[in-house]
C-alpha cells in the first residue's frame, strides 16, 4: 500500500488524519533516507502491517521506483510535477494518490483503463464524461488503451526484451502489469475485446459524437 498526497511541502501523520483518510495498521516515522533499507525481506521482519510515513521531504520518482519494487508501505507526499512524471508508476502500481481540497484536481485516465481491463474495478462517472466530451480527450484514452492492449498481447509471442524494443520503451513495472492482464485474458475474451476496440475506432474515424463516445466506453467496461 502506498498513499502519496501532492503538495509542495511534505505532510505530516497529522495532516493525513486531518484530511480523514483512513489509515489501518501500526504507523511507523521514518526519514526518506532510510528508506534504502527498507528491503522487502527487511520489511517482513516487521510484519506487514506495517505503513512508515516520511515527513521529512517530497519522494521523487525514483524514490517510488524503489518503493514499489520492494513492496514497501508508505505514506508521502510528492509535487503536481512529480505525479505528472510518475503517472505511469502510479497508474500501474494502483498507487493510492490524494489531492488537498485547496489544490486544483487532475483528472487522469488510469481508473479507467484499470476498469476496462480488470472487471472487478468500477469506473468513475466524472472519468467516463471526461475522456468522451471530446475528440482530444478519447483520442487520447483510445491511444493508450491500444498500446496497453498490444503489449500484453505480444508477450504472448515475444519476450519483453525485444518486445520493449520495437515499443520504443525500457522493461519495466509496465511488463509486471502486462503479465498480470495477460493471465486475466482467455483466447475468446481478447479477441471481443480487439473487435471492439477496431469498431470503435472506426465509428469515430468518420465524426465524433460524445453519446456514442460515451456508450463505447461504457460497452468496453463490461465486456
Amino acid at each position: 500500500m502506498i498513499k502519496l498526497i501532492i503538495s509542495d511541502k511534505p505532510i505530516a501523520l497529522i495532516g493525513f488524519r486531518d484530511l480523514g483518510i483512513p489509515l489501518d495498521g501500526e504507523i511507523k516515522k521514518i526519514d526518506r533516507k532510510q528508506t534504502k533499507i527498507l528491503t522487502n525481506s527487511q520489511a517482513s521482519l516487521f510484519g506487514n502491517s506495517i505503513c512508515y510515513i516520511i515527513e521529512d521531504s517530497l519522494l521523487k520518482k525514483k524514490d517510488l521506483i524503489f518503493l514499489t519494487e520492494n513492496k514497501i508501505n508508505i505514506l508521502g507526499t510528492i509535487t503536481k510535477n512529480t505525479s505528472v512524471s510518475s503517472s505511469e508508476l502510479i497508474y500501474d502500481n494502483d498507487i493510492e494518490l490524494l489531492t488537498i481540497a485547496d489544490l486544483s484536481k487532475e483528472t487522469t485516465p488510469w481508473n479507467l483503463v484499470n476498469s476496462i481491463f480488470d472487471k472487478s474495478r468500477k469506473f468513475n462517472e466524472e472519468d467516463l464524461i471526461y475522456f468522451s466530451s471530446n475528440e482530444n480527450n478519447f483520442r487520447f484514452l483510445m491511444n493508450l488503451l491500444e498500446k496497453d492492449l498490444l503489449r500484453f498481447l505480444m508477450l504472448e509471442i515475444q519476450n519483453p526484451d525485444k518486445l520493449s524494443k520495437l515499443m520504443g520503451e525500457k522493461v519495466d513495472f509496465k511488463y509486471d502489469v502486462a503479465k498480470r492482464r495477460l493471465g486475466a485474458f482467455d483466447e475468446e475474451k481478447a479477441s471481443k475485446l480487439v473487435k471492439l476496440m477496431w469498431k470503435i475506432d472506426d465509428i469515430n474515424s468518420r465524426d465524433f459524437e460524445p453519446d456514442n463516445s460515451k456508450r463505447a466506453l461504457i460497452s468496453l467496461t463490461y465486456l
